[in-house]
């Protein structure tokens, strides 16, 4: 269980060793949020027969996921079921967590946050970032 704006992470471990997994094998997480909405999330591999997905959601609700592997024959990296339960974050005090990830405004002028909350950016330029003199 997670709250929303937060990443979950799945781990799975496949059945046999692969020779060369990293440039053999594609892994990914299918998860299909609580409005239909179905996203591919590519999982990496993790060293050995380790890999991993990670998910993140602004949508409350049970999230039900499948994996899909290339090598279809490996039954633990193919056809693995879950549910990620994801919950409203209440109580929150970063504003990061608490209305979503910077995004642009409809009107394209300004940031918001994922929700729409009017999101400042505050920088500085670090022009001597540029010179020679500097290590």
């Amino acid at each position: 269980m997670t709250a929303v704006h937060r990443v979950v992470e799945q781990t799975f471990t496949a059945g046999t060793d692969h020779a060369d997994p990293f440039g053999t094998l594609e892994l990914d997480l299918v998860v299909a949020d609580p409005a239909g909405t179905e996203r591919r999330v590519p999982a990496f591999w993790a060293g050995g027969r380790t890999w991993r997905a990670r998910y993140s959601s602004a949508l409350p609700g049970e999230h039900a996921w499948r994996s899909a592997c290339s090598d279809q024959d490996d039954a633990g990296l193919h056809d693995q079921l879950g549910v990620f339960v994801i919950e409203a974050a209440e109580g929150e005090t970063n504003p990061l967590y608490r209305h979503g990830a910077p995004t642009l405004a409809e009107d394209r002028r300004h940031f918001c946050y994922g929700d729409g909350a009017p999101f400042l950016w505050l920088a500085d330029t670090w022009w001597m970032g540029l010179v020679d003199r500097l290590p």
